[in-house]
């Protein structure tokens, strides 16, 4: 009868081969995901300093609205009362 295997010790260092091949992309695979890990972290943070950013933009607008009213408000009351100041002091504009 014919040996089926007569490869046999070519066959286990094949397998030896396999073996490595197969723990050095385990290796890689785990490193892979630790640097998966740290840019989720990464990510994370600025994707939260960058939501921060917006609720302070959001503030600074309704600052910006604010300020526009005001300024319209101090232009009307200024020029009333450089109105007023003419009208009692002949026409006169203020010093």
């Amino acid at each position: 009868m014919i040996n089926p295997t007569p490869d046999a010790p070519d066959t286990a260092a094949r397998l030896a081969v396999i073996e490595d091949r197969l723990d050095a992309g385990a290796a890689r695979m785990a490193a892979m995901q630790r640097e998966l890990a740290a840019n989720t972290e990464v990510t994370t943070e600025i994707r939260d300093l960058l939501a921060s950013f917006k609720g302070g933009f959001r503030v600074a607008g309704w600052l910006g609205v604010v300020a526009k009213w005001l300024g319209g408000l101090a232009a009307a009351a200024t020029a009333l009362w450089v109105l007023i100041y003419q009208a009692t002091h002949g026409g006169q504009l203020p010093k």
